[in-house]
């Protein structure tokens, strides 16, 4: 009969475990993502003795883990021109990215770049972040 006893206070045990909930929201991190364009700045005008060497400088942030990149550079009024492209997928908490892009070929245009990053693997939630220039 003791032999019972201990039986059902383990299976009871057991029970109170498999019923606590291991999926409480308030226990995870939320992923805040920081996306920073340090060049161009918004609005700059870039000469056009520096069309060859446009540099692309932007800072990625994340609280948890970065999750997928996405860096893509069209001009102002044509978003199918996709000049620059670049994705990467990563899990570090910081990226500093770095390009020199060549826009020779559209002098005096403006331009749009658009950035963003993942804050999870599904790619429900995205950061954005994006500037626009001319080249004059």
């Amino acid at each position: 009969m003791k032999i019972n006893w201990i039986f059902y206070l383990l299976i009871l045990g057991l029970l109170f475990v498999a019923c606590d909930d291991d999926d409480d929201d308030d226990d995870v991190m939320e992923n805040e993502i920081t996306i920073n364009i340090l060049e161009p700045t918004e609005g700059e005008t870039i000469a056009l003795a520096d069309c060859a060497e446009v540099h692309l400088h932007i800072e990625f942030t994340a609280t948890v883990e970065m999750h997928e990149i996405e860096i893509e550079l069209h001009p102002e009024d044509d978003v199918d021109d996709v000049i620059f492209e670049y994705d990467e997928h990563n899990h570090d908490l910081q990226i500093d990215f770095e390009q020199d892009v060549n826009l020779c070929d559209y002098a005096g245009q403006c331009f749009h770049l658009e950035v963003a990053s993942y804050k999870d693997h599904d790619g429900n939630e995205k950061e954005r972040a994006d500037v626009e220039f001319c080249l004059e």
